[in-house]
């Protein structure tokens, strides 16, 4: 869910309108690099649906509300922070100052998903904010859909999400994504392809994500992401590599390569 790109794409809003063109260059490649990162957390609610499902594929929709809802929540940060509550066929979490890896988006307030049945081995999710969701004490508006395919051992799930909010600088930031998330159920570890467009004021930004795979508290062990940026004077685009270790492999639009390191692990509490 929009843990996410929030916060990195408002660095990169900032960094193409102030300093050097190198240092506009590595701030946007660090923000890059943070979105992916942080991509997990795009699809909060899908994930502790589709983690929190059982071997048994032919669950009934209340049944797969419930045991999600019993399942603990990866990935957020304190322990805890996120509550889960099942009624029939529908669950609510509730997050109360949960951040991420980096502890730079903060949430609270609700969302709410409406679980389905919609075939052998397949459920729906219908996500909508709550009416109380803020990233960073702003109002956060989103809305998503989850198609999870219960798979022995993993859980392969079509992730379609819009969410609207608003910058530190008070720029409205829109995004819509398109993700399919194989989820590995023992480890909640991800394998992650698909895109993301948006924008911040008149500003457009895409993102390409291929054969992005992560897991809990560590770096990716492989992956690529392509971005680029429509900002008032060109446009900008930079390729990013990930290989397993602290570093990200950088290609910037100047034609230079540069590293960006990462910290991978939970954010200090």
């Amino acid at each position: 869910m929009s843990k996410t790109t929030f916060c990195s794409i408002a660095i990169i809003a900032t960094a193409s309108l102030t300093g050097c063109a190198l240092d506009v260059e590595k701030e946007f490649a660090t923000a890059v690099v943070t979105s992916a990162l942080e991509t997990p957390k795009k699809q909060t609610a899908g994930r502790e649906i589709a983690e929190g499902l059982s071997e048994d594929c032919n669950l009934s929709a209340e049944d797969a509300a419930a045991e999600a809802a019993d399942r603990p929540s990866v990935g957020l940060y304190p322990s805890g922070c996120a509550a889960k509550v099942a009624e029939g066929a529908d669950m609510h979490v509730e997050f109360d100052g949960c951040t991420g890896i980096f502890g730079r988006v903060e949430l609270y307030g609700g969302l709410d998903a409406a679980l389905e049945v919609t075939g052998e081995c397949l459920l729906r999710a219908e996500i909508v904010d709550s009416g109380d969701l803020t990233a960073n004490g702003r109002e956060l508006i989103y809305e998503a859909t989850a198609d999870i395919e219960v798979l022995d051992g993993a859980r392969d799930v079509a992730w379609n999400a819009h969410w609207i909010g608003t910058t530190r600088r008070g720029r409205e930031i829109e995004q819509r994504s398109e993700l399919q998330v194989l989820v590995d159920h023992p480890t909640s570890c991800l394998a992650i392809d698909g895109t993301a467009e948006g924008h911040i004021g008149e500003y457009d930004y895409g993102i390409d994500i291929e054969t992005l795979a992560i897991c809990p508290d560590a770096c990716p062990s492989a992956g690529f992401v392509d971005a680029h940026w429509q900002g008032r004077w060109r446009d900008r685009r930079i390729t990013v590599e990930f290989d397993g270790s602290n570093v990200a492999q950088v290609v910037g639009w100047s034609g230079r390569e540069f590293e960006v390191e990462m910290v991978c692990g939970a954010a200090e509490e």
